[in-house]
């Protein structure tokens, strides 16, 4: 979940657990959370 002053955001990723790149996805997945968090305008 992601917070825009009142409103709540829920983020998801849908991926099958036996996908070959299942940890590179989940890896970018993640860098891109952290990218829209440190970028957010106050």
């Amino acid at each position: 979940m992601v917070r825009d002053g009142d409103e709540e955001n829920y983020i998801a990723l849908i991926v099958k657990r036996s996908h070959p790149q299942l940890q590179t996805i989940i890896d970018v997945f993640n860098k891109q959370i952290a990218m829209f968090r440190a970028n957010k305008p106050q």
